[in-house]
């Protein structure tokens, strides 16, 4: 097998770009399903899920944000073992 070469940079940094743009993309996803409707009952105290124009939020959130929260694990390891602390500062 070849070496892989790669255009915009190391292999760990391509990977952690990766990992940015889809936690900030599953992000967007949960703020966009937070709706004018949802925000409203949210603001009220309102119990989400007993609001049929809460599924689409709620499903959206439930399906997101443990992805979200393993891609930040992901990136936080990528980070620590192979950039350098020059790298992980800026």
């Amino acid at each position: 097998m070849g070496k892989l070469r790669l255009e915009s940079g190391t292999y760990y940094e391509v990977l952690l770009n990766a990992l940015s743009s889809a936690i900030k993309e599953k992000e967007r996803q949960i703020q966009d399903a937070y709706t004018d409707d949802v925000r409203i009952l949210d603001r009220r105290g309102e119990i989400l899920s007993q609001h049929d124009e809460c599924d689409i939020f709620l499903k959206t959130a439930n399906e997101c944000t443990p992805l979200i929260d393993d891609f930040r694990r992901i990136h936080m390891y990528l980070s620590c073992k192979y950039l350098d602390n020059e790298k992980r500062n800026k």
